[in-house]
């Protein structure tokens, strides 16, 4: 039977905030549990027990809890400016009443955490269809570029080669104006001797004239050369691995990489036909489909039949890096701790590149391995993965508590040494 602490709550109030304190009479800190709605507050730390109908409603988003110095501190946003005089609704006393509150406070919460995860899951759907877009518009530019660079060689090609056959046009037409004037000379001189041979000193002027063209550098294909283009030097840089290193800021190439890597670890491997007939079928092939078949196994408690769904996964050769990091979760419920290290080893090998994406996925592999670590006392590596995760979330209180325990037994752990 919880003790009722009523009396010995305080509470104050402005035109803004309401402000309610409890002592914590000797409970620590990580076992009060507060429960608040719009209308409903309700804060447990066994044995004791405060529950309240409040007068008006509040918002729930803009309230703070404190839980320090032997006290919960609890404050409370209103949502219509103005003094409230009581803490309590009178409709409180009324025990139907507050059973029903109660069963709307509890429909109110689910609400408000179905809103929470459909909009996280939007949020995570735009970054993916943002990675995608922006690597679209990378490979169109990228193409566009090298289109402009070929179009540039081209032409400068292409007036190359004009250049040089108006030069050889130009050769060509002065050697024909010399052979021309050579002929006439001869022709003349020719006409003056001998007169009675005309037509046969024509034809050999003529033929004589034909093999001065033909044998001449500027018909021979051979001796024409294009121009040599200059030497010039190319240098090479390569980006620099940054796993594991975490980043939080995102990068457009390694997204894409991490969004094709996901999708080439969800395609359907090839493998050849079991002779059992219910192996066959497309869903115990999928990877995927066992994912997602192993995590609900999880939620419902079934812990050994979730870690032989994501074996069956794992033996189909599947890259997804959250097959390994949820069975490396059923290990460690499981108490089988150095396989829950190695399994979690193969998914931060797979969770690269290092993105905003995958950043939350990494933090949690990271604090399994810690976990398992801790159990098996490696306190020091059990302790340098909490950071990593601490480091990757800053925002997950859970992990701060975590480590803070580790470092006090780690600290202890020495002492102890050096006695």
């Amino acid at each position: 039977m919880p003790i009722l602490v009523d009396k010995d709550s305080h509470w104050t109030e402005t035109d803004e905030y309401i402000q309610l304190i409890l002592p914590l009479k000797g409970t620590a800190p990580q076992n009060v549990d507060v429960f608040c709605t719009t209308e409903y507050l309700k804060v447990s730390y066994p044995p004791y027990l405060f529950e309240a109908l409040l007068k008006h409603k509040i918002d729930t988003l803009l309230s703070k809890i404190i839980v320090a110095n032997g006290f919960i501190q609890i404050n409370l946003k209103k949502i219509e400016s103005e003094l409230w005089m009581e803490f309590k609704s009178e409709l409180g006393k009324d025990k139907a009443i507050m059973q029903r509150k109660r069963e709307e406070a509890l429909v109110e919460a689910q609400k408000r955490c179905e809103n929470s995860v459909a909009e996280r899951r939007s949020i995570i759907d735009r970054q993916k269809k943002q990675g995608v877009t922006e690597q679209m518009d990378l490979e169109s530019g990228v193409r566009q570029k090298i289109e402009n660079a070929k179009n540039k060689e081209r032409k400068l090609a292409t007036k190359a080669l004009e250049e040089l056959q108006e030069e050889n046009q130009n050769k060509i037409s002065d050697l024909a104006q010399k052979c021309v004037k050579n002929i006439s000379h001869k022709k003349s001189v020719t006409f003056e001797q001998k007169s009675e041979e005309p037509l046969q000193k024509d034809k050999k002027i003529r033929k004589v004239a034909q093999q001065r063209i033909s044998n001449s550098e500027i018909f021979q294909t051979g001796t024409v050369k294009a121009p040599i283009r200059k030497l010039g030097i190319i240098q090479c840089q390569f980006t620099p691995r940054v796993f594991p290193t975490p980043e939080r800021e995102s990068k457009k190439i390694e997204e894409e990489e991490w969004l094709a890597k996901l999708a080439e670890a969800r395609r359907n491997p090839k493998m050849e036909p079991s002779t059992e007939p219910e192996l066959n079928n497309y869903q115990n092939t999928n990877p995927q489909w066992l994912k997602d078949r192993g995590d609900q196994l999880y939620k419902n408690g079934d812990y050994e039949s979730s870690y032989n769904v994501y074996t069956q996964a794992v033996e189909l050769k599947t890259k997804l890096p959250s097959v390994y990091a949820n069975r490396a979760l059923c290990l460690l419920k499981m108490a089988r701790f150095r396989e829950c290290i190695s399994d979690c080893d193969e998914a931060i090998t797979l969770l690269v590149p290092v993105i905003e994406a995958n950043r939350r996925q990494r933090a949690n592999v990271f604090a399994r391995r810690g976990a398992a670590n801790m159990k098996l006392e490696l306190y020091q590596e059990a302790v340098g993965d909490y950071k990593m995760a601490a480091q990757l979330c800053p925002d997950m209180e859970s992990l701060k508590v975590d480590k803070e325990k580790l470092e006090i037994l780690l600290a202890e752990r020495e002492n102890k040494d050096r006695r």
